[in-house]
This record gives structure tokens, sequence and C-alpha cells, in this order.
């Protein structure tokens, strides 16, 4: 359902409505203040009025607004809405002696409380944000840095998953940070993805007034627990997602329950591939005296299937000498 949004421009004392697309600037140049406008839904016969921000881009933005979806989260009052906002922007400068081209699009997913008229919930999904600039003379004010080209990316995307209790962000699609110096006349720098994404991967769970990341060894926890009661061999996609990327956060616990979690999942969580492994153990190496205190615990812990010559009950007597010796 695509929602029609009217658009407020305010320059010089003068008001009309206008269309989605609109002219924005956070700078002044020479004294003159760049118009700005808002994006607004009204809902309740029009009673009511949600606004909409605008991404920070010093130049043309375009937006639209769409309702995806309902939710509810705490049964009560009206049903908060999903919206997905996508914006582009453009801004370029041209002369003789120099250049600079800025381009941004973006898809945002806005999770809005229509009763208190809140945004709750906001995720950048996907970015793509490229720049180019030159200088014949060096510095000039488009850059902010003090070679004479520079040029480069920031680009991510990752998949959001709305569910009745919760919010799933997943996949995550990011080229590692790179900043390259070329030594040629006047100096070049290549950037790529010199940002930090807005949300990290994990469950996010609604605490009554902003959904907030669930701790990484309590997703861990959750997919743990599903996967063994439903005595699978093999995990969903997005689950093996949410533990690798849960074991990622994780450096130092000393917490024995949560250690003997860890090592459950390394004996028993199949889909686990070996990088997980290792991700494991470099936690538990990093956890001593705590964890080999916890591997001994399990080792005493012998269910009545568990044999000493039967992995992977077998293997934690490995695991305990190494954690010793290492």
């Amino acid at each position: 359902m695509r929602i029609s949004i009217l658009i407020f421009l305010v320059c010089f004392s003068k008001s009309s409505h206008g269309q989605i697309s609109y002219p924005f600037s956070t700078k002044q140049k020479k004294g003159i203040i760049f118009p700005t406008s808002q994006l607004f839904y009204t809902y309740n016969n029009n009673a009511d009025t949600i606004f909409f921000s605008r991404p920070i881009f010093d130049g043309i933005v375009t937006c639209d607004i769409e309702l995806m979806d309902t939710i509810n989260i705490n049964n009560a009052g009206l049903k908060e809405c999903v919206f997905l906002k996508t914006c582009k922007g453009w801004i370029g400068e041209h002369g003789g002696t120099f250049d600079f081209v800025e381009k941004l699009e973006t898809k945002t997913y806005e999770v809005w409380d229509l009763d208190k008229k809140e945004q709750i919930f906001s995720a950048i999904f996907s970015l793509n944000h490229n720049f180019s600039s030159f200088s014949a003379y060096g510095l000039y004010e488009f850059d902010s840095l003090s070679s004479r080209h520079k040029y480069g990316y920031n680009e991510y995307k990752y998949d959001v998953s709305f569910e009745s209790d919760k919010i799933i962000i997943s996949n995550l699609e990011m080229e590692p940070t790179k900043v390259k110096l070329e030594s040629t006349s006047g100096g070049r720098v290549s950037i790529v993805n010199n940002i930090k994404v807005d949300n990290d991967v994990g469950i996010y769970h609604f605490d009554g007034k902003r959904f907030m990341k669930q701790a990484p060894i309590e997703t861990i926890r959750f997919i743990f627990n599903e996967y063994s009661s439903n005595q699978e061999s093999l995990d969903t996609e997005l689950n093996k997602d949410l533990m690798t990327n849960s074991l990622k956060y994780l450096n130092v616990l000393t917490d024995q329950d949560e250690l003997e979690l860890l090592i459950n999942a390394w004996m028993h969580y199949d889909p686990m591939d070996h990088p997980d492994i290792l991700e494991i153990y470099r936690i538990l190496k990093n956890s001593r005296p705590q964890s080999i205190e916890a591997v001994q615990n399990r080792i005493d812990k012998e269910k009545e299937w568990e044999t000493d010559d039967t992995a992977p009950y077998s293997d934690l007597k490995n695991l305990l000498q190494r954690l010793e010796n290492e």
C-alpha cells in the first residue's frame, strides 16, 4: 500500500504544497539558508500527524514513503506501523580546476508507535554512498583530506525480519574497511567503508520504549535450546548467521552457566562449521581460569548416553588439556 505524502516547503516566508522531491542542505553558504521541508503522515481522519526525518546530506534529496506492514507489540491502542523510507541524494560542483560529485541511496525501515507519535525502531538496511573530488591546486572547501584527488564508496546491506515479539537483523554484507594512499602527483586517496553499520546483527526485543538488542549470549542460548528441543541436525540459515555473529561479539565470560552453554554448543550444535568452533575456543581461552573450571564441571556431569570413548563427550578431556597447557 503506497501512501501519498504531502510536503510542506518553507522558503522565504512563503508556503506551498510540493511533491516528494525537495531540496535540503545542512549547511549555509554565503549567508543563504537553504530551503528545508518535512515528510509527514496523517491518520485518525487527519487529526494526528507523524514526521519523518531526512538523511543528513548536503544536496538535493528525494524520498518516498511506503506503509509496509502493521504489528501489535503491546496489544493495546493502534497497531504499530512499519514504514519503508527510500531516499536518494545528489550534489555536484564542477569547474575548470575542480570537480566534486557525491551520491547517496538509502533504504530504511521505521517502526512507529502511532499512539505516542514516536519512532521506536529504525534500520538503514541498505546504504550506497559514493563520492569523488578533484582539485588541481590541492585542498578546497569540499575536501576534508589533504590530497588533490579523493574517491571511494560506503556500502552495506542486511536483512530485517519483523516477528510478533521481536525484530531480527541478519546476513550483513559489507566489504572490510580500506584506505589506500597512492603516490601519484598531488596525492590520491581511495576510501572504502569508512562508516559504521547503524544496527548490529542480532535479535531485538521491545523494552516498553524502544527495541533493544538482546545480549549475544542470550541469542546463542535461544538458538541452541530451540535446536536441541527439535532434535535436528540442520538449522536455518538465519539461525546459523545469528549464531556466528553472536560468537564474534563475545570475548570473555565468567559466569559458569554461560560457559557451560558454550561448551554444549561446541559439543552438540551440529550446524557449527570449523570457524565457529575456533570462535568458541577463542572465548574459552580468553575466559580462563573460569572456562577450565566449566569444562571440568561438564566432564563431571556425564549424561547417561555419554561415554569416555564416544564423541563429542570424549573430546572434552582434550579440550580441557588444551586450555590448561596453552
